[in-house]
């Protein structure tokens, strides 16, 4: 059992910014990826579809994969995801392999119905010095290191679209993003797209049969199994991020540095402050919530209080992601972040394990993908999942 949120965090939002502004074009294709778990080729043709639900016709393959999968005979456990296409995946969390899925500024990714899901912000075509309008696209994988590309665009997004956030909750997998929609998916591979308000959609998260969202002014809500009629509330204050429940308790906090609220319904909201910097976002392990941010770690039984992870030689710094996996026996827990360092032009980025969520060191061998289109700039990696 695994269970991760996600939120894109302000350093990947520079980082698109950049490359928008260099004149960058992303290619849309089927990634023939050569690792040391083995070599397989594929290739994937199908065809955009402009409807509100996306379908992604029949895919192809003229070369069947032969891998030689990790130990477990399983393919890696962990698989985080970045600006550019960018993928790297990990048995222990601590020795990582870069990957290329082939789509755009990836924020979200997933393990779902049997598949690594990525959620990305593509680039518009480019000429003349020009890009048109982004779109969100999707990516699947079933090994975490050959990719196809959905070819399912978001279509209802439309111009200016921000990169999507995903998230399992009750069985199905969300992409949200900016502009007020939430896209639905029963297996990863088709969408469902509903409207909720119309403001950034930042998270969402599922309790006592209620799903709760958090944008950036609203509250949402919906009792539906297929939310498709939602609430929209207000709760004090705004610049909502990340929302998670567990222990009976939804909990959820601000961009602001301390500011947080919880409730025991997703209606009727407690606001509440901690002293931990800001938090992007949060999971529920079974028996504790832990939240990581830009500069710290810190963990909750009754979300209402909460306590600072330690460091093993290490400081905790733009954390953006958070993953837990109780099947994998050396390092349950991995976070995932980078740092922009604006006086070179550089992103850092930074990967640490944990086996008990509580204790955390840096990864041996993090990734470190150059970007070919940016000189001296390095992928954010933002988003990761585990089998």
């Amino acid at each position: 059992m695994r269970t991760k949120s996600t939120f894109f965090k302000t350093t990947a939002i520079l980082s698109t910014a950049l490359f928008s502004l260099l004149g960058g074009c992303l290619v849309e294709d089927q990634v023939d990826y050569t690792t040391d778990y083995g070599s397989s080729s594929t290739t994937a043709t199908q065809s955009d579809t402009g409807s509100t639900t996306a379908d992604t016709g029949n895919t192809t393959t003229d070369t069947e994969a032969e891998e030689e999968t990790s130990p477990n005979n399983e393919g890696p456990v962990f698989v985080a995801v970045g600006y550019d296409g960018a993928t790297a995946y990990s048995d222990d969390g601590s020795n990582w392999t870069v990957g290329d899925s082939g789509v755009g500024n990836q924020s979200g990714v997933e393990y779902f119905n049997g598949k690594f899901v990525s959620v990305a912000r593509q680039g518009g075509t480019c000429a003349l010095g020009y890009c048109g309008n982004p779109y969100a696209k999707s990516a699947y994988s079933t090994d975490g290191i050959i990719w196809t590309n959905n070819n399912s665009q978001f279509p209802e997004y439309g111009a200016g679209v921000g990169a999507l956030n995903s998230k399992v909750a009750n069985g199905k997998l969300f992409a949200v993003g900016d502009n007020g929609y939430v896209n639905i998916s029963e297996n990863g591979v088709d969408w469902t797209q509903v409207f909720i308000t119309s403001t950034a959609i930042k998270d969402i998260a599922w309790g006592n049969g209620r799903y709760v969202v958090v944008t950036n002014t609203d509250f949402a809500h919906s009792d539906e199994d297929f939310p498709t009629n939602w609430n929209v509330f207000t709760h004090v204050n705004t610049n909502w991020n990340a929302i998670e429940f567990g222990n009976g308790v939804f909990v959820a906090f601000r961009t602001d540095a301390d500011k947080m609220s919880y409730s025991y319904d997703g209606i009727n909201w407690t606001q509440n402050t901690h002293d931990y910097g800001s938090i992007s976002s949060v999971i529920f392990d079974g028996t504790k919530f832990i939240a990581v941010g830009y500069s710290s770690i810190i963990s909750s039984t009754d979300g209402i209080n909460w306590t600072e992870a330690h460091y093993i030689d290490i400081s905790p710094s733009g954390m953006s992601d958070i993953v837990f996996d109780d099947d994998n026996t050396f390092n349950s827990y991995v976070t995932v972040g980078s740092v922009y360092n604006s006086t070179f032009g550089v992103s850092y980025n930074s990967f640490l394990y944990s086996a008990d969520g509580i204790n955390w060191n840096a990864a041996e061998n993090p990734p470190s993908h150059e970007d070919p289109n940016l000189s001296n700039y390095y992928v954010n990696f933002s988003s990761i999942t585990a089998k």
